[in-house]
């Protein structure tokens, strides 16, 4: 995964203290250069729409998110399409990895 952003300057300080938009063109230019190599992009996600737009900038074969996932826990829902409110589809949710009780979910092109 890749977070395309710089530490924070001086004026910001404490966990997570970044400056600005993620560089998404960044992201971008190592997909490019690594096309067979998986790449997850993260930042400047807090939409559906940004998850949609940032897969589409970056070429990246993921997106995840951090904070708005955080502000809004269904933010990745809308992949779902009409299956949420169709009872006759089967809507599979990831469990919980044994070995470390967490999971991890996002949106991968395609799936």
């Amino acid at each position: 995964a890749i977070h395309g952003r710089y530490p924070a300057g001086w004026e910001r300080t404490g966990p997570g203290a970044r400056d600005g938009p993620a560089m998404l063109d960044q992201i971008a230019l190592v997909k490019k250069s690594m096309p067979d190599f998986p790449i997850i992009s993260n930042g400047n996600v807090i939409t559906y729409d940004d998850v949609v737009g940032n897969q589409q900038f970056t070429g990246a074969d993921g997106i995840m998110s951090a904070e708005g996932i955080l502000n809004n826990p269904a933010l990745y829902l809308p992949r779902l399409g009409d299956a949420i409110n169709d009872a006759d589809k089967e809507v599979v949710l990831p469990t919980l990895s044994p070995l470390n009780k967490r999971t991890t979910v996002g949106y991968t092109p395609g799936k």
